[in-house]
């Protein structure tokens, strides 16, 4: 149909609020015009198109309310030692991408562990960054390199955000033994960092988590759109439709 919207580029098109706004603005538009279609056309078929469609649309327009209302709650995952990368990585989430840094300090239960905190704040989290700094120097009983390994409660933080399959990245130090870097999820690209660069990589990675998590909330604009349906869609499809 004319005037149907183009299909989503999802890099550019809902990687953020605004984008959202205008590919959702395009569509409720073409939709509105689809409606009128269907009462001038007496068009059973297309009307229950167009209600399905404003459905999507609707439920998207409450979800971006939402998002602008309530922040977005990014889990820092940190070595206490180094509290500048964090204080810089907390800097960046908050000041430029919107976000509710949570991260420790944590409280023990009654057996006096931490783990339950740890899972519980991660848990309400909507995206996760690992920043992995040297803890102690260790070497590999495989094949003899040493390298730097961070704290014993990092990979156990990225193990509950996997498992609760929020957006991660990972941030770690040059100094930090290569197989942290290439044995865990090694077909992501982690990026390294050092104390010349941490800044610009904390900023790319942190605004990479919100374009990921704006992705993935808003990812059904892309079924607003398709009309006449292909035969075979749970539409269905007529000559009639076509014409």
């Amino acid at each position: 149909m004319d005037g149907e919207p183009k299909p989503l580029d999802r890099t550019i098109e809902i990687s953020s609020t605004e984008g959202v706004k205008r590919a959702l603005a395009e569509r409720s538009n073409w939709i509105a015009r689809l409606g009128e279609e269907a009462i001038n056309r007496s068009n059973p078929r297309l009307r229950a198109f167009v209600l399905e469609r404003r459905a999507v649309i609707d439920q998207i327009e409450s979800d971006l309310e939402s998002v602008l209302r309530d922040k977005d709650r990014l889990f820092i995952s940190y070595s206490g030692s180094d509290n500048a990368f964090f204080t810089c990585a907390k800097r960046i989430a908050e000041s430029k991408y919107g976000f509710e840094v949570v991260t420790g300090p944590f409280v023990r239960d009654e057996e006096n562990q931490l783990h339950l905190s740890i899972r519980k704040t991660i848990a309400a989290a909507n995206a996760f960054l690992g920043i992995w700094t040297e803890e102690y120097e260790a070497t590999s009983s495989r094949d003899g390199t040493t390298g730097g390994v961070p704290s014993a409660w990092l990979p156990f933080e990225l193990g509950v955000a996997m498992a609760h399959d929020l957006p991660f990245r990972l941030c770690i130090h040059r100094g930090v033994h290569r197989d942290f870097r290439e044995k865990i999820e090694s077909n992501r690209i982690h990026h390294q960092f050092d104390a010349s660069d941490y800044e610009g990589v904390f900023d790319t990675y942190i605004g990479d988590l919100r374009a990921r998590i704006v992705e993935q909330r808003f990812r059904r604009l892309g079924e607003v759109s398709g009309w006449p349906p292909r035969p075979g869609d749970s539409m269905g499809a007529s000559e009639e439709d076509r014409l």
